[in-house]
């Protein structure tokens, strides 16, 4: 799935500010949705859409408000767990450095496709002005050739 960080960044910086600073190892999306006034289905497509930022467990929550539904966490928190812990135990949160890095990295990445985007739609333009520059040069020269041809009947039709 490559989603776009133009259409996600609203979420991306709420999800990775929130992943980082809860004191909860990891969440699922419908809890992550209930405390962060989003829909379910959106913050389910932003993690699992966003694979760089965001890890899926394998786990499967037995709450029964949230059941079923995988847990998530970022990658940096789920590297410094304990591989011990078998439950969604109590964790650090991110240094605010780290989750200020985090952010930087989201931000850059959102600045390189807005860019990206300005370029493609300047070639784009620059390719519709060739296009009609060319369909101009074509017209004049067929127009050339007709008034040579017309020329060259006349001169033979008077000599």
């Amino acid at each position: 799935m490559n989603l776009s960080y133009t259409e996600h960044y609203e979420r991306l910086v709420a999800l990775i500010t929130h992943l980082g600073a809860t004191d909860k190892a990891s969440r699922t999306p419908t809890r992550i949705a209930k405390d962060l006034g989003f829909i379910k289905s959106e913050v389910e497509s932003t993690l699992k859409g966003f694979p760089a930022y965001f890890r899926e467990s394998r786990k499967q929550s037995e709450k029964v408000t949230s059941k079923g539904d995988k847990f998530f966490t970022l990658h940096l928190r789920y590297s410094r767990r304990n591989i011990d812990k078998k439950t969604e135990e109590n964790s650090q949160p991110l240094l605010t450095e780290e989750i200020d890095m985090l952010l930087g990295l989201v931000t850059h990445r959102l600045e390189q496709e807005q860019e990206n985007s300005r370029a493609f739609s300047s070639l784009e333009q620059s390719y519709k002005n060739l296009e009609g520059t060319n369909k101009n040069t074509m017209l004049a020269a067929i127009g050339a050739a007709i008034i040579a041809a017309i020329g060259a009947v006349i001169a033979a039709v008077a000599n």
